[in-house]
């Protein structure tokens, strides 16, 4: 019996796969037409392209807010109308991960997410999506699994996203002059194919990834070393998800900086990807655990997660380090490094040669050189001059202005700040209450932030009856 099921589950995962290469494809076809509409629509300023809403990212998050939100295709099979939501950006980090390796853990279960109780939002009104595309539910999902699951749920909600660059986003009450759409307060301005254009909407949700790694502080790597070993075309300091979605690592010796999901991913990648030394370090200099952020205590809180267990087996040839970091400094095509040891006045340090050094440690909210360069603007500077604070009339960790016209939410939302002195320990307070589990450890995974955005979307919440079927709060 075991034999047949498991013979069942293969050929329904197989079917799943057919479908996904279907929509696919019908997909990529909506989105061209839909990126040539916004390139044309700025061949006539005064008649811009107005929608309701342009959710900005289509992944974990953004589709959560797109099933919360109750947006549907006029048909079964079509598309949502884009002057009702407009999805925009570039490819979610999952569909990254399955480009460059399907069959990486994603380290939480099918189900978890689409099983017999409480589903994600993505797949809360589904038919098992999750479950079709992974052979065990009960096993870690493969990122292909995922984002193949992913993609059955965008055909089912009729969503397609515009490749763009979103450079920043407007609200009228800052910027009156030249506003050419009346009852639109909001303007959304992205690069899509190369030419600038100009959306305007009622409301914008920003559902981004984390963005870039926080680089060392500068007492550690000064702003002229930080300058030398962060450009150029191959540069020496790299952020994580640069190596977890593919970056080259042959033959090279690699150190990653942080004690999180990222940097176990990043480092277990770096292996697989041909480096020949990896070592995985916490990024805090502190002496003691006199508040609970040493490097040993960074470790500990992951030794019982179970999405890093696979980069803690001696067989990933990963080497784990809690010596403390003092000093990164360029040498030649790499950076020395110097670790110490033990506290004063008995003091040991030492120096390590490296080729790559990959930076996992959260980002931080600066427009100043703070995190590893990137191209694109990370959620902070999307937003930046609107006022944020605390989204309203919800105990969801997002970020909103004052009359809820833009939001930022999920992993996006770390890289914002509030514009009031208490903002800060009031998002705090709500991401602590987000449910924790084994597979969901802290607020910024996938299941978290499934929760985060229903309860911003008026769904459940701390002392709401949990949804039925999807069921908004009235």
């Amino acid at each position: 019996p075991q034999v047949n099921k498991r013979v069942a589950e293969r050929v329904e995962s197989d079917q799943a796969h057919a479908e996904v290469v279907k929509y696919r494809a019908r997909a990529q076809e909506e989105a061209e037409k839909l990126e040539a509409q916004l390139r044309d629509s700025m061949a006539k300023p005064d008649e811009p392209f107005c929608t309701d809403r342009v959710v900005v990212g289509d992944g974990p998050t953004g589709l959560a807010n797109v099933a919360g939100l109750g947006i549907k295709p006029a048909t079964p099979d079509g598309f949502v109308d884009p002057t009702k939501l407009l999805v925009v950006g570039g490819p979610d980090l999952i569909a990254r991960m399955a480009d460059a390796n399907p069959n990486m853990k994603w380290g939480q279960r099918a189900e978890v997410f689409d099983g017999g109780g409480e589903k994600h939002p993505i797949f809360r009104d589904g038919k098992g999506e999750l479950q079709r595309t992974a052979e065990d539910p009960g096993d870690f999902a493969t990122v292909g699994q995922v984002t193949e699951a992913m993609d059955l749920a965008r055909q089912r909600m009729g969503v397609t996203r515009a490749n763009a660059i979103v450079l920043r986003v407007e609200l009228k009450a800052n910027t009156p002059d030249g506003w050419k759409a009346e009852g639109y307060p909001v303007r959304v301005v992205m690069m899509v194919g190369g030419k600038e254009v100009v959306v305007y909407t009622k409301h914008t949700d920003i559902t981004t990834g984390l963005g870039t790694n926080k680089l060392p502080d500068e007492s550690i790597m000064s702003s002229k070393d930080r300058k030398r070993l962060t450009e150029g075309k191959d540069p020496v300091f790299k952020s994580g998800e640069d190596v977890i979605v593919g970056g080259p690592m042959d033959g090279k010796k690699v150190l990653v900086i942080g004690f999180g999901p990222t940097g176990a991913w990043a480092s277990i990648e770096a292996a697989r990807r041909g480096a020949t030394n990896v070592d995985w370090g916490g990024s805090s200099g502190q002496l003691d655990d006199a508040h609970g952020s040493s490097n040993p205590t960074g470790f500990g809180r992951l030794r019982d997660v179970d999405r890093v267990s696979e980069t803690l087996d001696p067989r990933a040839r990963v080497n784990i380090t809690t010596d403390r970091i003092l000093k990164i400094e360029p040498q030649g095509d790499g950076a020395t490094v110097t670790y110490a040891v033990g506290k004063p006045p008995n003091v040991t340090t030492y120096q390590v040669f490296y080729d790559k050094v990959i930076a996992a440690a959260l980002p931080v909210p600066a427009k100043d050189a703070s995190n590893v360069p990137n191209a694109e603007p990370n959620a902070g500077t999307i937003v930046d001059g609107i006022k944020l604070g605390p989204q309203k009339g919800t105990e969801a960790p997002v970020w909103a202005s004052e009359g809820g016209e833009v939001r930022v939410m999920g992993p996006a939302a770390e890289g914002v700040t509030g514009s009031g002195d208490g903002d800060a320990d009031t998002m705090k307070g709500r991401r602590n209450q987000l449910p924790k589990s084994a597979d969901s450890p802290d607020h910024r995974v996938m299941e978290a932030t499934g929760t985060a955005v229903d309860w911003a979307n008026g769904i459940g919440g701390p002392g709401v009856p949990a949804p039925d079927g999807g069921t908004k709060k009235p």
